[in-house]
């Protein structure tokens, strides 16, 4: 049995786009990343085995995919895919990984509430307080059970982006993210020489009414 969940979307006729969602976000509030497009949605997933499964339910037949897109820590996923593919990539709020102490924090609030976790993390996710009400209500589509959020959890623990060798491609990140800082994207974009787009006064999550505004326009020129 599969730990990834696929969601399709669109049709034949429109340009195929493979989005990897973040840690505990649903389809709901990454749905403005499928606007005018086709191709499928994974989340929840599990890190370890999502990039070989993509690859055989996406890339085993005739599907041509014109971009990888990954969100958090989905953005190290989708740099693996799209260097399989040789097509573009961008990672929208990319996680370079979590320190122990944050892990261990995140952890314990799971153990408590997973409802009240995976809230107090996306309302810390927003770069504009007027898409609160928005993500709340989008919680509860979110999909991830406990089992699922450690294993996110765990991956980016351990797994860090400054330890392996990086694909080129397109960083898209809010200058107001708490959750994974622009500052050591900086450096890495510079260092392993990828598009850095900064969005001012946003978030961790731009993808709210009010967030995702100027976003997509960014999204398709790369």
């Amino acid at each position: 049995m599969t730990d990834n969940r696929f969601d399709w979307f669109g049709d034949a006729e429109s340009p195929f786009i493979v989005v990897i969602a973040g840690w505990a976000t649903g389809p709901k509030l990454v749905d403005c990343l499928t606007e005018h497009r086709s191709g499928v949605v994974v989340t929840p997933f599990n890190p370890e085995s999502l990039v070989e499964e993509v690859v055989t339910i996406v890339g085993g037949g005739a599907i041509r995919v014109q971009q990888v897109v990954g969100v958090s820590i989905g953005a190290d996923m989708a740099m693996r895919l799209a260097e399989r593919w040789q097509v573009p990539w961008c990672g929208i709020g990319a996680n370079t990984g979590f320190a122990i102490d944050e892990l261990g924090g995140l952890e314990f609030r799971l153990t408590r509430s997973v409802d009240a976790a995976v809230r107090g993390f996306l309302c810390a996710a927003l770069g504009d307080r007027r898409d609160r009400q928005w993500t709340l209500d989008a919680v509860s589509q979110v999909g991830w059970d406990m089992e699922s959020l450690r294993r996110g959890l765990r991956y980016l623990a351990v797994n860090h982006w400054q330890d392996r060798r990086i694909f080129p491609g397109t960083f898209i990140h809010g200058e107001c993210d708490e959750i994974a800082p622009i500052g050591p994207i900086q450096r890495l974009a510079a260092d392993c020489k990828c598009r850095l787009v900064t969005l001012p006064g946003r978030g961790h999550l731009p993808f709210g009414p009010f967030g995702r505004q100027g976003l997509l326009e960014l999204l398709w020129q790369y």
